[in-house]
Parts: C-alpha cells; sequence; structure tokens
C-alpha cells in the first residue's frame, strides 16, 4: 500500500506543480535552522543540525495554487545516523487547508511533545456531532517496519488523541523528552496503539501545556508499555525572549525529567536557545542552539 501511495503522491504532486505554472503561484520560503551545540556530562561536545528534542532543521517552500489549494515541500539538512526514516524529504503535502491534506506530512496527535511522526497518508478535518468539536483523522501508510494506520485528534484547547496500526513512536522528534537523541527507536520497533489527552490555557504572559499518553503493544522487546505526562509552562514577557520549565515523568519505571530552556532574539529571525535537562538529580544534557527561522 505505502508503494502504491508513492506514485499517487507524485502523481499529484505533478498535477499541483503543471496548475502552477498555469496560475503563477505565489511561493513562499520557509527556513527552520537548529544549529545546536550538544554535550553530556563527562563527554566531548559536538555541532549537530537538530536540537536535544529531535527537532529537525529544514528548509521548504509553499506554494499557493487556485483554487484555494496549498502544496508544501521541505528537506532537512542532515538526518541522525540510525534514524527510522533517512529520507531527506521532512514533508511533501498538497491540502485543501482545514479540508484536507495528502502526502508526506506531521501525524495529528497531542501537542507534538510525546509522539511526533511524520509519515505518507491522507488527512481529513471534520467535526464531531452537532457540538461542532474540530476533529483531524489520518491514515497513513509508510515504508515497511514504519507508521501504518489510523491516527488523530478531538478537540481544540481540550484535545483526545488516538493512534491504531503498527510502528507508531519511532520517529526522531517523538518520545524525545525521555530520552538522548541518540536513543530514538529503529524501523521495525514502536507501538501498535496509543491514547492521549492534552490541555493548553493562556494565563496572562504564561502558557500552560499538559499532556499525557499511554504507549501499548509494542512490537519488541525494546517497546514496553508507556505511561508518560508532560507538563510545561512558559513565560514570555516580549515577542523577544521567553522562558519554560517543564517536567517528564515515565510512570511506569518511575524516571522523571526535567528541563529548562530560554529563547532569546539576538537578530531578525534569530534566537539563541539554551537548554538544559536533567533525569533525577543528575543533569542529562546541554544544548545551545541557534535557531534561525523564517
Amino acid at each position: 500500500m505505502a508503494l502504491a501511495l508513492r506514485p499517487l503522491a507524485a502523481g499529484v504532486a505533478l498535477t499541483a506543480a503543471a496548475a502552477s505554472f498555469a496560475q503563477v503561484p505565489d511561493v513562499v520560503a520557509h527556513v527552520d535552522l537548529r544549529i545546536t551545540y550538544y554535550v553530556q556530562p563527562g563527554g566531548d561536545g559536538r555541532l549537530q543540525a537538530w536540537d536535544s528534542l529531535g527537532r529537525l532543521s529544514t528548509v521548504g517552500l509553499q506554494f499557493f495554487l487556485e483554487p484555494g489549494l496549498e502544496a508544501f515541500f521541505s528537506q532537512r539538512f542532515d538526518v541522525p545516523t540510525g534514524s527510522s526514516d533517512t529520507s531527506q524529504v521532512d514533508e511533501m503535502y498538497v491540502e485543501d487547508p482545514g479540508y484536507w491534506r495528502f502526502g508526506k506530512q506531521a501525524l495529528p496527535f497531542g501537542n507534538g511533545a510525546i509522539l511526533n511522526d511524520r509519515a505518507m497518508g491522507v488527512r481529513l478535518h471534520t467535526k464531531f456531532s452537532g457540538a461542532g468539536i474540530p476533529l483531524v483523522v489520518a491514515g497513513c501508510d509508510e515504508l515497511p517496519g514504519r507508521q501504518e494506520g489510523l491516527i488523530g485528534r478531538l478537540g481544540s484547547k481540550v484535545g483526545f488523541s488516538f493512534a491504531l496500526g503498527r510502528h507508531f513512536g519511532i520517529d526522531v522528534g517523538s518520545l524525545a523528552i525521555l530520552r538522548l537523541p541518540t536513543e530514538f527507536k529503529s524501523r521495525g520497533e514502536g507501538y501498535r496503539q496509543a491514547l492521549g489527552g492534552d490541555y493548553a490555557a493562556k494565563l496572562g504572559i504564561w502558557r500552560i501545556e499538559l499532556e499525557a499518553a499511554w504507549f501499548d503493544r509494542g512490537h519488541t522487546a525494546a517497546d514496553p508499555d508507556l505511561v508518560v505526562t508532560d507538563l510545561r509552562a512558559r513565560l514570555s514577557p516580549n515577542v523577544a525572549k521567553s522562558f519554560e520549565l517543564a517536567w517528564s515523568r515515565d510512570w511506569k519505571d518511575g524516571s522523571d525529567f526535567y528541563s529548562a530552556s530560554g529563547q532569546f532574539q539576538v537578530a531578525p529571525a534569530t534566537w539563541i536557545e539554551p537548554r538544559v535537562r536533567m533525569k533525577g538529580g543528575r543533569t542529562l544534557d546541554f544544548a545551545l542552539t541557534v535557531h534561525v527561522r523564517l
């Protein structure tokens, strides 16, 4: 099925390209560059093109087509060795915003702090029942050993998420709050089932985010059942700086992870982002990221 989706995706992309030449679409370039100096206690520091939470550096183009369609393509600067997704393509899709999206994309689950997978699929936006509650559902089918099944989120400020299928939670950015950047899962690992809930609220200059998720029916012995929570409090005095404190917990083995980070604008579209993480009472790692976002 995944092999069938890829030629279809290419056909859709070509169709969108043909439409773009006919209509001369507006094109916007996007840059999300995260050059990070990363070090662990007792180890040597290194430079890498992703931060300590597995967020990769990308560059992309967004096309505004007719009638109201959009297309997006982004490429990664680098991919961590051993990643389950070795493609240089981060996202590549065509969409009617607010209705559907087709192609490789970020899968909808919570606020992205716990599960942050990307896969080839079809996403639909709709309303649940007569209450008008937003519902986003995606069917995905990647290469063998990668994500396959249904995944979605119901709600707005308060959300409920689910994933049913195979190999969820294996991408570099997934479960990164519980591990080192080199400890991500491999192709063929992951979970068949995940359920989650999330909540976000703004309290003055504070933003509070809470997410919880349960992962079940792992594919290998390296995928034990997980119950994970993540609580974040972000203080933003102004647009040029912010501070964040976070507490994440693996309730199955009782591990607590703490982090403190900041974001300081030093030039147009450029921020310095220090982050220190601890596991229990010991320092896990330190990262200093130069983040350019256009």
